[in-house]
Parts: structure tokens; C-alpha cells; sequence
């Protein structure tokens, strides 16, 4: 089994296949297959040399290069652009590239209508391509796949009319049922098989997917994936295309293949925003834009790893979904056939179902932007969270309470969230809280902060099993306080943060387990006088404290304390921001994570329409940036910083 691909041998590889040597890898062989599909590669290179001498990159080319720069560094990227500009590799590129990119001189940018006015030509190109296809939903259920095929369009016949017929406002629902191993690989013992995938429909967000690893996979093995193992889930009113690979089991870190996964989808979800915007004859250059997403994707995969097992970029109409749903159950199967590496059975299901969501969202920080954002499939009550709490390692967990007032979480591990579970006593009640939740990691638990209805006069602090969801140790109790907890883990040590009394005068309990009721008072911040729960961060070795201000709410302070000594509270004016309605939600993120990574925080503005703004600290003071404005907030926020990761949930 290989090992990820350094810096060293990315460039190497790079060189190799624009020097024109007649290399037989698998990725050589495809940029030789037909230039045409090669448009957004040779792009993404034309960026790179383009950035590289300094000129101003279009949109599209931003979007090209960013992927290459937020996998592999700024350096890589660079390098790249230094050697598409060598003679050697001008040359090798006019027999890989199209003209139009080849012949194109780096003073001019390629732009998205550059690639709409080339659709036609790269239609023409690709259609008689061996590894791509254009089959019907009837030769699709006879088996006309061989497993081969790179790229694939499904379509079908009109349903309007006919009993396969189904109503605008229905969602596409499709997901992988099981994969059989036709036949295991070439490679002493047995196979640890898993999947990964991102799909996108014409309208809606994307769903990011890797799935457990599969063990002990022989020949004639068969395995199930479970109910929610969704490729996609959402609104397609023309098509959903998407991209799915079958690997061997590696051991890179989670944090990178998050970011390839997310990276995967955005491409997806970019290119059937094209064919989509490319008119009324979108699907006549609907061939060939797949076939060129397909293309880039493969290439990035290439610099990154060369031990998959087999990949597929598929694309399906809306009418050829409708069919596939009206028979056999809604079961297909597509064909993974990768030679020596193994050859793989995967049965999808499609179906469609009412449009039920949360509108809970969830996007990434990465190469300088907000990913486009993915709606979290198994969220589908028709209850929006009043409130979200995001924990920490190793996985995510986003506590909130269902219209019952059920406190509900489910966990992300870098590529999916659970179904919701539900928090509950130990002779199996369900958990309700009176108010929102807090939750916090502390020395191996898993901590919720909580008040009950049947006992709404105090606050209870319970450890949660991360798996059941029922409550083990007790944290002890407090007289109710009316508001959302807020807890930090400092130096190996328990706080609980409230406004107390008349004054909101912020106070500070730290845990006890001799303590009548588990908590002492660890002191006050006399200066701080607050309104409305506050958000608490560990950042730098001190506990920071970012909440509205008492005697004006537009205006949040922020306040930071090494140990919670009385006389150690420091207030941060540098970071108070004008918001008028919420608390910032608040993470410590390590951004730079290829160069000199260095820790900054991140909080959200609501007065800006949701902007994101990170703080570096140089000795004593703060500088302040602006990320990339994120639309869509209408209720809240929650930030974390998870596996190398910036992540925000809004609703």
C-alpha cells in the first residue's frame, strides 16, 4: 500500500507528465487520452504560472488554483506555476491541453465563460471516449456498465405524465445500500475497503461522505452501509451528479482527507451550477462539462494518492432518477472495476420524499474562503435547533433540544454526522431541559449542562455517554439561573460562567466534587457587568469571555484571565465589536497550517451580516482581519476549530 505523496514527488510527477515522457501510469495515461476533457487542468496550471508571476487571477481561476493551494500549500502551488512555464513543458502541454489553453499567453486569464463558449467542442471531444458513457435507465438495469467507465450520464424518458411521475417539491434521496467484492485485490491477505463520495444536485448544497472502513474483505464478501449512507440528499429539479471512489484503507490523517472530500464536492457543486447557468441547452454540453470535472478530479487524486481502487464521476437527469425510483425497488448497481486492485459491486437506491429540513448548515474554512455550505442530511425533524453547542476532540458534537424539548446531539468525525441521538437517564427517560444545553469536554468526559422540567429550580451538570447518550457521573447542580450554561476546561480544572444578580455581574464557579452542590465560587469580574449567556474560549493559556454588555447591549466585551483570580480580569478593547442582537460564538483556530501555523481566534459578527473576523496576537496587541462574508445567518451561529479544521454551523 503507498504512502501520501510528498511535496518532492507531487512536483516530480508534475514534470514527468508535462515533459511528454511516455510514463504508463494511470494518471499519464488518462491527460493522454484526450486533451479536451484536460481544460481545467491545463487551467489550474495556467493559474498557478499566472500567480506565480504575480498577475491578477479572474474568479475562475482563483476557484482553480485554491484547491491545489488549500491540499498541498501555497509552495507546491508555486512550484507548479514556475514549471508549466519551462520550455520543456510548454511544449508538452500543447499535445495534453487544448488549444485554447495551451496556445493561451499567461498575460490573459481564463474565465468561467471561457469554458461555456468551449462546452460544444469539449461535448464533441468526449462522446466517443471509451472510459465515458451515456446510457438509459433501461441499459443502466440490464448491466451495460462493465465497471470500466470513468464517466457516466444516466438518463431517461419524460416522466411527466406517466406513472413514474413524481411532484416538483419532492426531494432526490439517494444512497448505497451494499457493495459485493467481485474480486479482491492482487495483494497478499485480505482487503479493509471503504468508500468515499460527494454529490451535488442543480439547486441545493452538497453532501460530503466517507464511510467506515470496511475488514476482512475477500472475494464473495458482502457488506451493508447502514440507513443513512446518503451520496445525496436534497432538491434536483434538472440533474444531481457526483463523484464516488472505492479505496483501500490508508492512514493519512482524518483532517486531510476532510479537506479532499469537501474540496471534491465544491468542484462538484461548481460545475452543475455551470450546466445549469449554461442555459437551455445545458444538457447538450452536459457530457462534456462531467467529463472535465471528472478530469480534474482525477488529477488532483493522482498528486495526492495512486492506491485507490477505482473512481467514477456519474451524473443522472431528474427524469432518469424518477425512473430508477419506480423500479426494482429503486435499486441499481454500478460496476468498480479496478484491474489488479479489486473489482467492486455497489447497489444505490433511489427515492424521492417531501422537502423536511432543519436549515441547519454546515461549511468549512479553508484557502481563504467559506466552503459552499452542506446541509446536514440526518437533521431532518421538522424542528430548527433554538440552539447549537459545538464540542471539541475527536469528534464534534452539536447539542439542542426538538420541540419536545428533547435534548438531541449528533457528532461529526471529519466526514459525517450521526443520526440524532437522544440524550437520556439512566432507567432510559428521555433528557428535557427547561432551556438550551451547554456542553463541555473535561478530563475524558463529555459534560452537558442542563435544566430539567421536572426540577426546573436547579441546573444540572451530568456526564453523556458519546455513543448511548445516557447520563453517567454527576458534575453537580446549581440554582437555575435561567440561561444557556457556559463552561471552559482550563488547566484541569471545571468553570461554569453566569450573570448573576440584579447587575449581571459576571461570575465564575469552578467544580468541587466536596462542595455541597459540586461547585465552589471561584470569583467575580466586578467590571463586567452582562447580559444573555457568554460564550468562554481557551486561547493562549488564558480563559477569554466575550458577552454583551449590560448597559448596552450593541456592544460586546470581551475580557481575559489567566487562572480567575479576582484582580487577573483583562479587558481585550481591541476586540470589542458592534452587534446588536447575539453573543458572538467563538473558537481558537491554528490558520496557516502550511506555513508557520499560528493560533488566532475566530468569532462571528452579526452586525455584518455574518462576517467571521480572526485576531492574531503579537505580544500584547490584537490585529483584526476580515474572512470571507458567509450569507444565510438567520438565527445563530456556533464556531470550532476540529482536526485542522475552521468549521461553522449557522441556521
Amino acid at each position: 500500500m503507498s504512502s501520501t505523496l510528498t511535496s518532492a514527488e507531487r512536483v516530480a510527477l508534475l514534470r514527468e507528465q508535462l515533459s511528454g515522457a511516455r510514463s504508463e501510469t494511470r494518471s499519464a495515461r488518462r491527460l493522454r487520452q484526450c486533451p479536451a476533457a484536460n481544460v481545467l487542468i491545463g487551467a489550474t496550471l495556467h493559474a498557478a504560472a499566472r500567480r506565480e508571476q504575480g498577475l491578477e487571477l479572474t474568479e475562475f481561476e482563483e476557484l482553480l488554483a485554491g484547491k491545489v493551494e488549500s491540499l498541498f500549500g501555497s509552495p507546491v502551488l508555486a512550484e507548479f506555476g514556475r514549471i508549466y512555464q519551462e520550455p520543456t513543458s510548454r511544449s508538452g502541454a500543447a499535445n495534453l491541453f487544448p488549444a485554447l489553453i495551451a496556445d493561451r499567453p499567461l498575460e490573459e486569464g481564463f474565465s468561467m465563460e471561457d469554458l461555456r463558449g468551449f462546452a460544444p467542442e469539449l461535448q464533441k471531444a468526449v462522446e466517443d471516449l471509451p472510459g465515458v458513457r451515456q446510457v438509459a435507465v433501461e441499459d443502466l438495469q440490464r448491466g451495460a456498465l462493465t465497471g470500466e467507465e470513468d464517466v457516466v450520464v444516466v438518463t431517461g424518458a419524460p416522466t411527466k405524465g406517466t406513472e413514474f411521475e413524481v411532484d416538483d417539491i419532492h426531494e432526490v434521496r439517494v444512497r448505497f445500500v451494499k457493495f459485493r467484492c467481485d474480486r479482491r485485490s492482487t495483494e497478499l491477505g485480505s482487503d479493509e475497503i471503504y468508500w468515499a463520495s460527494a454529490g451535488a444536485g442543480d439547486s441545493k448544497a452538497q453532501i460530503v461522505m466517507l464511510t467506515p472502513e470496511f475488514g476482512s474483505i475477500i472475494t464473495g464478501s458482502e457488506r451493508d452501509f447502514g440507513r443513512n449512507a446518503f451520496w445525496f440528499k436534497g432538491a434536483a429539479e434538472k440533474f444531481m451528479a457526483g463523484h464516488i471512489e472505492v479505496w483501500e484503507a490508508d492512514h493519512s490523517p482524518s483532517s486531510h482527507y476532510a479537506k479532499v472530500r469537501q474540496v471534491l464536492a465544491d468542484i462538484a457543486q461548481t460545475f452543475a451550477q455551470s450546466a445549469l447557468e449554461s442555459g437551455p441547452t445545458w444538457d447538450a454540453v452536459y457530457l462534456g462539462l462531467v467529463a472535465a470535472a471528472a478530469a480534474l478530479v482525477n488529477w488532483i487524486l493522482s498528486l495526492n494518492k495512486d492506491d485507490f481502487i477505482k473512481e467514477m464521476t456519474l451524473a443522472y437527469t431528474r427524469d432518469a432518477l424518477a425512473r430508477m425510483a419506480g423500479a426494482n425497488g429503486g435499486r441499481s448497481e454500478l460496476v468498480f472495476d479496478g484491474g489488479g486492485q479489486g473489482k467492486h459491486t455497489l447497489t444505490i437506491e433511489v427515492s424521492f420524499g417531501p422537502v423536511i429540513a432543519t436549515n441547519l448548515r454546515h461549511s468549512i474554512y479553508y484557502n481563504k474562503r467559506w466552503s459552499k455550505p452542506v446541509h446536514i442530511p440526518q437533521l431532518v425533524s421538522a424542528t430548527v435547533p433554538s440552539m447549537i453547542t459545538i464540542g471539541g476532540p475527536p469528534v464534534l458534537y452539536a447539542f439542542f433540544k426538538d420541540a419536545g424539548d428533547v435534548v438531541q446531539f449528533t457528532r461529526y468525525n471529519s466526514e459525517h454526522w450521526s443520526e440524532p441521538v437522544a440524550v437520556r437517564h439512566p432507567d432510559n427517560r428521555e433528557v428535557r431541559s427547561q432551556h438550551d444545553v451547554g456542553v463541555v469536554h473535561h478530563e475524558g468526559h463529555l459534560i452537558v449542562g442542563w435544566t430539567d422540567h421536572a426540577s426546573p429550580s436547579a441546573t444540572r451538570f451530568d456526564a453523556v455517554d458519546p455513543e448511548t447518550g445516557r447520563l453517567g457521573r454527576s458534575f453537580g447542580r446549581v440554582s437555575a439561573f435561567g440561561q444557556q450554561p457556559s463552561m471552559a476546561s482550563h488547566k484541569g480544572r471545571l468553570y461554569l460562567f453566569r450573570s448573576m444578580y440584579d447587575y449581571g455581574e459576571l461570575h465564575v464557579s469552578v467544580y468541587h466534587p466536596d462542595a455541597s452542590t459540586g461547585w465552589d465560587s471561584a470569583g467575580r469580574n466586578h467590571l463586567m457587568r452582562i447580559t444573555d449567556t457568554p460564550r468562554v474560549i481557551v486561547y493562549q493559556d488564558r480563559i477569554w469571555v466575550f458577552a454583551r454588555d449590560r448597559q448596552n447591549p450593541a456592544l460586546c466585551k470581551v475580557a481575559s484571565n489567566p487562572n480567575l483570580a479576582l484582580n487577573n480580569w483583562r479587558d481585550e478593547p481591541a476586540l470589542s465589536v458592534v452587534q446588536a442582537e447575539r453573543v458572538p460564538a467563538v473558537a481558537a483556530a491554528h490558520f496557516g497550517a502550511y506555513e508557520d501555523p499560528e493560533e488566532r481566534l475566530a468569532f462571528t459578527n452579526y452586525a455584518l451580516g455574518g462576517f467571521v473576523t480572526w485576531m492574531t496576537r503579537n505580544g500584547q496587541e490584537m490585529s483584526l482581519a476580515a474572512l470571507q462574508k458567509q450569507d444565510g445567518v438567520r438565527r445563530g451561529m456556533a464556531t470550532a476549530f476540529h482536526l485542522g479544521t475552521l468549521h461553522l454551523l449557522y441556521w
